[in-house]
């Protein structure tokens, strides 16, 4: 028997301007966002406008929205728009989440990356950030960087 707060395929996702909350799984780790399917593009948070298409729209003041719903899943919400709380707990608006994953992801440590962060600030003379982390997961997986 299917939960009522399971994720669920975007093909049952409401069409008809409610918010749900959206699990996107493309990538090294999932996120999370409130959106709903409008015509209705907000600006500055004040000036609504008619797209001439329908799509995902999050709520102000993200806006957008994911444009591809290969790697979405949907669940009802019926909190508070403006109080929502991600699964992760707002973690996946840090940096540090985003590390972590791609360490899990390489089988490396979840702090792994994070000495290289002081060193970043430290020495604007060595590899970039990127570079380092790039040359790393090819050290841990035996490939090219």
């Amino acid at each position: 028997m299917s939960g009522v707060n399971e994720w669920r395929s975007m093909s049952s996702a409401p069409r008809d301007g409610t918010f749900v909350e959206l699990e996107c799984t493309y990538g090294v780790a999932p996120w999370y966002c409130l959106a709903r399917w409008t015509d209705e593009i907000v600006l500055a948070g004040k000036t609504t406008f008619k797209s001439h298409q329908f799509s995902w729209q999050k709520p102000w003041p993200d806006n957008g929205g994911p444009f591809d719903e290969h790697s979405l899943r949907w669940r009802s919400y019926n909190g508070i728009v403006s109080s929502y709380i991600d699964p992760t707990g707002g973690q996946q608006n840090d940096a540090v989440y985003w590390r972590k994953a791609v360490a899990r992801k390489y089988g490396l440590p979840e702090d792994h990356f994070e000495k290289y962060i002081k060193s970043d600030v430290d020495n604007e003379h060595r590899p970039s950030f990127w570079l380092r982390i790039k040359a790393a997961i090819a050290k841990a997986t035996g490939a090219q960087s």
